[in-house]
């Protein structure tokens, strides 16, 4: 096991420690530095096989606290790495889920626009079996008789006369 190098610094108010590059990318590395930038000023810099951190506190390390900050900063590129071994490890099935349900979405898109156009179809043919009925009424009032009807009440009539 590589030989530590880590100093804890309580005239300077800062943790000076080293990171392996071999063990945290630098995205893992940079991302532990984001989750710690309001609390602490935050100094990098590399050689060819680590970076070198610096944490200095914006409000002053009390006794204990420039270790303590450290171990969270370990903490988070640990958790950094797992988070990303898992979202390796998913990586496929999150792909499929994504997939499955953009391919469901445009289904029921393409569903709901055959639906709307059988819909035209059956509204247009109504619109047209109404015109045709208006056009039927429209000959014909209550005076006209197309079936000859008061012609035979009329005869029946006379035939009741006599």
């Amino acid at each position: 096991m590589a030989k530590e190098r880590s100093k804890i610094s309580a005239t300077n108010q800062e943790a000076v420690f080293n990171v392996s590059e071999k063990i945290y990318s630098k995205d893992i590395i940079f991302k532990a530095c984001y989750a710690f930038i309001d609390k602490f000023y935050i100094y990098l810099d590399k050689n060819k096989t680590e970076f070198s951190v610096r944490l200095r506190s914006k409000d002053g390390f009390r006794k204990g606290e420039a270790e303590k900050a450290k171990g969270e900063f370990l903490n988070e590129l640990l958790n950094g790495l797992v988070r990303k071994e898992i979202f390796s490890a998913n990586k496929k099935l999150v792909e499929t889920i994504v997939e499955g349900a953009i391919a469901a979405s445009l289904e029921n898109k393409f569903e709901t626009k055959a639906v709307d156009s059988e819909e035209k179809e059956l509204e247009d043919e109504v619109a047209l079996l109404k015109k045709e009925i208006e056009a039927l009424d429209a000959g014909d009032d209550y005076e006209s008789d197309p079936l000859n009807i008061r012609t035979i009440i009329q005869g029946n009539a006379k035939k009741r006369k006599k």
